[in-house]
Formats: C-alpha cells, sequence, structure tokens
C-alpha cells in the first residue's frame, strides 16, 4: 500500500514538473493594486514573469472594469484566466500563484471647487470681452464641490444659460471633459451686475426744446433691464425735440423725443410730382404737422382735395 502511495505521488509530481514546462506565462496575484483608467490591467493585479515580447503585449491587457473613483473592486483568478483565454492565452499555458483575490482601488484626481467657479467666471468674462458697451461685475453666490474623476488631462467648459441675457442671479453648469467628452459636471452660482454707456442729460432739457451736443453726456450705468439697449450715440438725440421736460441726469430713451415738424398745420406747402421727365408744382395747405420724413395731409388750393404726401423740408412735400 505504501509503495503504491508513493508510485502516485511521484506521478502528480511529474505532472507538477510538465505544467511548470509547458508554461509561457507566469503570474504572481497580488493582495492589493491601483488602478488609474478606465480599466484594471493584469499588470496592476499581478506580477508578471515570461518571454519578454509576451509580456509587452499583456502587460497593459484589461482584466474588467475599473471602480469608480475612490471606490473599490475584487477581482479573483478567475477573472485573471478569462482575461488572458480572450488573449489566446490557453490556461495550461499560464501558471498562477499568490493570492487568490486582487482589491483594486480606483486612483483618483480631484478637482477643486474654486477651479470650476473660476471657468464659470471666465467663460462670462469672455462673453463681455465682445462687448466693449458693457461692463460686467461678477460674483460667485454658490461655489461647488470638489470633483472627483481618474486621473488624467481635462478640459473644463462652462455653459451659460440660453436664450436670456446673463443679468442678475445666474446658474451655470460647468461640464469635465476628457477627450472631448463629458464625465462631470457641476453648477455654479452666480451674480452678474451689468453696467451700460448711456446717454444723460447733461442739463435740464425743457418740454419741446430742440436737443444740443451740450445736452448730453455719456456715463457707465447698472442695467435695469434684462438686457441691454442699442447705444444711441449724440447724433441721434441732437436736433430731436423733447416730449416733456427731462431733469439734469435722467438716462434718455428714444421714446423721449420725436422729430421736429418742419410742415404745421395750416403751412402753405409747396407739392413736387414728378410725372417721367416733368416735374409740376402745385400749391396746397397743411391739414396736418409733420416731421422730416413723414407723411403729411395736404388739400390743393385749386381743386380743394386732400392728399397724402411725403415731407422733403420746410414748407416742401413731394408726391
Amino acid at each position: 500500500m505504501r509503495a503504491i502511495s508513493i508510485w502516485l505521488l511521484a506521478g502528480l509530481c511529474a505532472g507538477c514538473g510538465a505544467a511548470e514546462e509547458t508554461a509561457v506565462l507566469r503570474l504572481a496575484q497580488k493582495a492589493a493594486g491601483v488602478s488609474a483608467g478606465e480599466d484594471v490591467r493584469l499588470d496592476e493585479v499581478a506580477e508578471l514573469d515570461g518571454d519578454a515580447e509576451l509580456l509587452a503585449r499583456l502587460r497593459g491587457l484589461s482584466v474588467g472594469r475599473a471602480p469608480a473613483p475612490g471606490q473599490k473592486r475584487t477581482f479573483d483568478r478567475n477573472d485573471l484566466y478569462a482575461a488572458l483565454n480572450g488573449a489566446g492565452l490557453a490556461r495550461d499555458a499560464v501558471t498562477l500563484s499568490g493570492e487568490e483575490r486582487t482589491a483594486v482601488l480606483a486612483r483618483t484626481q480631484i478637482i477643486p471647487g474654486s477651479e470650476l467657479a473660476a471657468a464659470a467666471v471666465e467663460a462670462l468674462q469672455a462673453y463681455f470681452a465682445e462687448r466693449p458697451d458693457l461692463q460686467a461685475e461678477i460674483e460667485v453666490t454658490t461655489k461647488p464641490g470638489d470633483v472627483v474623476v481618474r486621473p488624467g488631462a481635462v478640459d473644463l467648459q462652462a455653459e451659460l444659460p440660453g436664450g436670456s441675457f446673463p443679468h442678475g442671479r445666474k446658474i451655470v453648469r460647468v461640464r469635465v471633459l476628457r477627450e472631448g467628452l463629458p464625465v462631470e459636471d457641476a453648477t455654479v452660482g452666480l451674480r452678474v451686475r451689468v453696467f451700460q454707456r448711456m446717454a444723460l442729460a447733461a442739463r435740464a432739457i425743457p418740454d419741446g426744446a430742440l436737443v444740443t451736443a451740450a445736452d448730453l453726456v455719456y456715463e457707465m450705468r447698472e442695467l435695469i433691464r434684462n438686457a441691454p439697449s442699442a447705444v444711441l450715440e449724440k447724433e441721434h438725440y441732437v436736433g430731436k425735440q423733447a416730449q416733456f421736460a427731462l431733469a439734469a441726469g435722467r438716462v434718455l430713451e428714444p421714446r423721449f423725443f420725436a422729430s421736429p415738424a418742419v410742415i404745421r398745420r395750416g403751412d402753405r406747402v409747396i407739392v413736387l410730382v414728378e410725372r417721367g421727365s416733368m416735374t409740376i408744382k402745385a400749391s396746397a395747405e397743411a391739414r396736418s404737422d409733420a416731421a422730416l420724413g413723414e407723411t403729411v395731409r395736404l388739400r390743393l388750393q385749386d381743386s380743394m382735395t386732400e392728399i397724402l404726401a411725403r415731407t422733403t423740408g420746410p414748407g416742401q412735400a413731394s408726391l
């Protein structure tokens, strides 16, 4: 009986030697590993030994998806065998020793909330840089928490709120991108005060007065609306007539003024009527007031017919 046992043991040992001789890859599985990528690599869970060319090919072999940043995932020997089999390596070509399982921790990269907030502010500053008539004061009211991602180069992209002018309290989303793809995002609360170059009354302007260049001054004033108005230069106001009295320092708007009438009701008006190469003059009486370029109602003196004509100057109109 003792002789048979020795014979069996010798046979098993011979088999072990044969397996060791046919193995082309030797792995010593680790108790713990650290992953830096999206997948856990073979060399992150085991020490590799064998043919140099084979090792170069298998070191980066994926044995499974990496855990979320800061989390752990356990890989056992079956996971390693499955990965190697997928790479075309038979089980009897591998000698696997060491631990039964490997706990893999995902390496992390922390993006501070201050950097995310700065990206939102920079995006708004770039927006206002294209509007020289505007100035903005931007205050961070809600700073996001730190974002944890996998290690590697990332880009921060702020998305300004669409469909509205960035004035008042705003929420800006900041996306963390890797190779153009979003991996995380955060929101930043901002308060935006916008100042615009505006026309003001340099002095009191009486009701009905014609505006001169000396009546106007330009200053930066904070917007009270949700969108800026068009910047109107002095030429837009000069020569216009105030619709009502305006106090000094009053912010001016186009609706406060009207073009002065060059024809008044009851004025005698010369009407020019062009017919091909001929120009006919007719005398008429104004039946309404009209500014330059406006339509005026006239009554022809020879026929007492009322017509509409375009005002071309003081006491002049054309058809």
